[in-house]
């Protein structure tokens, strides 16, 4: 859900309806994994026959988990060396027939050579940087949806989460530890943020780095 109020209150809604069936769900659990991997596997086999990838190598990787009775399947895009994924609710009435059509996503996804989000993110990571920067210290409901599920200011979705990617990148490549990070108090965060930022903008910028992501990392 978008990190807002409403999003917010729209999970808590789900969630309440959701609850009372998660009891009679447990004891058939077991059943419905194996019955969805067992779908899987042949659906993978009937979209690679019906895509005819012989000699094309083709992984996909598929995730189920227990979810709220409202079908939320999804793919996401190869990346960080991960194959496509399908996530799929284990629960959902339809699966055989939503199976099918998320395993297609994946299977073009490769065949169509799509560049990947973090292709994307790689590519834009200046432009991602720089646009998010004067946003730093803006908490508008619509300023979080905009890096979220919005365009961002570049018009790629989850800017948010790529800017992310790199300023972490960049405080561990400065020294600082996970432990350290995990711990730094809200207060801190825009000014720490805002200097990594900056950071790793100089580090682009300089002439030897090209197209390396950071130092040290």
């Amino acid at each position: 859900m978008p990190p807002t109020p409403q999003g917010e209150a729209l999970a808590h809604k789900q969630l309440d309806a959701a609850w009372r069936r998660y009891p009679a769900l447990v004891s058939k659990l077991q059943i419905l994994e194996s019955r969805a991997e067992q779908h899987a596997r042949v659906l993978f086999a009937a979209t690679n026959r019906l895509y005819a990838t012989a000699g094309t190598p083709i992984h996909v990787k598929v995730v189920l988990f227990v979810g709220q009775f409202d079908g939320n399947e999804f793919t996401v895009p190869a990346m960080n060396g991960q194959p496509p994924t399908v996530v799929m609710p284990v629960e959902n009435p339809m699966l055989k027939v939503q199976l099918a059509h998320e395993m297609s996503h994946a299977v073009n996804f490769q065949l169509a050579d799509e560049p990947g989000w973090f292709k994307r993110c790689t590519a834009k990571r200046v432009a991602v940087t720089k646009g998010i920067l004067p946003y730093l210290t803006q908490s508008r409901a619509t300023v979080a949806t905009k890096f979220t599920f919005g365009l961002g200011t570049t018009g790629m979705d989850r800017e948010l989460y790529c800017a992310g990617w790199y300023v972490v990148g960049s405080m561990l490549a400065s020294g600082e530890t996970f432990p350290q990070l995990a711990r730094v108090p809200e207060s801190r965060m825009v000014e720490k943020v805002a200097v990594a930022m900056q950071r790793q903008l100089a580090l682009w910028s300089a002439p030897d780095v090209g197209t390396g992501v950071f130092h040290g990392w």
